[in-house]
């Protein structure tokens, strides 16, 4: 604190004085300039001052002496000092005091014999000099405080990257002691004998956005790693589950522990949540997932990431038809993939969709992604049509044109199968219009 009311009084120019107030601690007021005043004060008098003044040598100003009183509280002054001629107990009727006292503002009497100058000098000596040190004492803490706070960042980030390390040991399977890695995840706060699932996520553009990283997405990924930190333990904190994150070259590989849910529904709604925070943080990036299997028994951490790494590359191909991809689905790629080196299987797609992509290059109704919204509703046309924030007749309209241009009835299991097959390879592989693969 600064120059108080308190060092005032011990001030050694300063040593005869009467405290007409009580009840104010004169400790917690500070003074921080100091003038001379006569009545009327009006608005002379500043904020935190020491207001000198003879003001009261004359006890028949009993009115002009209560304006002026008013006038110093009213300033916000700190102290009112006042000095008499010969005498210092002239009377100074209980009522100023008591104004003085609800108003928190001491009132102090010194005698004549004290020069106005004298105390003036001294008082601003004290301010500067109590200011000085509260300035170096601000610098100080200043300096102690950015030093606490580099501290603990750097405990913080020295956590992370044990933390980090750790779970890539996982991943990798680069680790010789199971006893070992169960003891350093207790330090981090999990158990790693529960089931958990790995999933690895990438960032990609947006739909309608091409982007370029001027350092990798990997580059990307380091840069906001604070945020998407946040917004996974955020979404994991809202589901009441645990997650291990770690950030490895251009992937994110989480472990979500399953012990307490361990259905793949759990994990859409942790990436639900997830996707909706980050969209909004940054609306030109989505994420691709991968996600591995969901097993009760012990988890195989580096097999997991391997099979959570493989449905993510396949996810990852611009032509796959969704944003996330689970381990189970790699197996639908690979027939898939040996299907679409056939070359009577590539006439049959361009046979079955030819005129349905014909017609969208033509009109760019999106037809084929239409198509790819309602098999992954399930058919559903009510889910469908609110994902693709479509009304419900104009999702039918699609449907209609679809069954039209392909000569598919989607009321018949046999041909909306092949329509499924034909649409997930032509996504999947993009066979060219004459049909060769």
């Amino acid at each position: 604190m600064g120059f108080s009311v308190n060092d005032f009084l011990g001030l050694p120019e300063l040593t005869q004085y009467s405290v007409l107030t009580h009840g104010i601690n004169l400790d917690e007021i500070c003074i921080d300039c100091v003038s001379v005043l006569d009545y009327p004060a009006e608005n002379w008098a500043r904020k935190n001052e020491l207001v000198l003044t003879t003001a009261a040598s004359n006890p028949g100003k009993l009115d002009a002496f209560r304006d002026f009183v008013r006038d110093v509280v009213n300033s916000g002054a700190s102290v009112l000092v006042i000095t008499f001629e010969n005498d210092m107990s002239v009377h100074i009727p209980e009522s100023v005091i008591k104004d003085m006292e609800d108003a928190g503002v001491p009132l102090i009497v010194i005698p004549w014999k004290y020069r106005f100058s004298e105390i003036v000098e001294a008082v601003l000596d004290n301010v500067r000099y109590k200011g000085r040190r509260t300035v170096q004492n601000l610098e100080d803490f200043q300096k102690d405080l950015q030093l606490w706070v580099d501290k603990e960042r750097l405990i913080n980030d020295t956590k992370l990257t044990l933390l980090n390390d750790f779970i890539w040991s996982l991943a990798t399977g680069d680790w010789s002691s199971w006893d070992t890695m169960l003891y350093r995840a207790r330090l981090f706060g999990f158990d790693i004998a529960l089931p958990y699932v790995c999933i690895a996520g990438r960032p990609g553009p947006a739909a309608g956005n091409r982007l370029s990283y001027d350092d990798g997405r990997s580059g990307w990924i380091m840069r906001h790693t604070a945020r998407l930190l946040e917004a996974i333990l955020m979404a994991a904190n809202a589901g009441n589950s645990k997650v291990m994150v770690s950030f490895r070259e251009d992937v994110l590989v989480m472990y979500l522990d399953v012990s307490r849910n361990g259905t793949e529904s759990s994990v859409h709604r942790l990436l639900d949540r997830i996707d909706k925070d980050l969209g909004a943080a940054f609306p030109k990036i989505r994420f691709t997932w991968g996600i591995s299997e969901i097993s009760g028994a012990k988890t195989d951490f580096r097999q997991y990431y391997l099979n959570a790494k493989l449905a993510l590359d396949i996810c990852d191909n611009e032509k796959w038809p969704s944003r996330r991809n689970t381990y189970r689905d790699t197996s639908l790629y690979k027939v898939l993939l040996a299907l679409s080196n056939n070359p009577d299987v590539a006439g049959m797609v361009w046979g079955v969709l030819g005129k349905l992509v014909q017609y969208e290059d033509e009109k760019g109704l999106g037809l084929i992604e239409t198509y790819r919204a309602y098999m992954q509703n399930d058919y559903n046309v009510s889910r469908t049509a609110k994902e693709m924030h479509l009304h419900r007749q104009s999702l039918i309209y699609r449907l209609n044109k679809i069954m039209e241009l392909t000569d598919c009835n989607l009321r018949n299991s046999e041909h909306r199968f092949l329509l499924e097959l034909c649409t997930r390879l032509y996504m999947s592989f993009r066979f060219p219009h004459n049909g060769n693969a």
